[in-house]
């Protein structure tokens, strides 16, 4: 009884790993389709309405709690 009850346990648990993998996948898969899609340089990629930016120099930082930090 002990064996099957690990076992389902372990079937579980490689279940839910795989669900977080395949959705991380995805998750890279339409960041990456987003950053394809840009034309120029003055277009930011964003998935579903969310843009992202990196911040270059410590000139672009900001002094509130909520501010970016270069390499951010």
């Amino acid at each position: 009884m002990d064996a099957q009850k690990s076992l389902k346990v372990k079937k579980i648990v490689k279940i839910v790993l795989n669900v977080l993998f395949y959705s991380f996948i995805a998750v890279l898969l339409l960041f990456s389709i987003a950053n394809m899609r840009i034309k120029t340089n003055a277009d930011i990629p964003n998935i579903f309405g969310r843009g992202f930016l990196a911040v270059i120099s410590d000139s672009m930082e900001g002094d509130q709690d909520d501010s970016f930090n270069q390499g951010d």
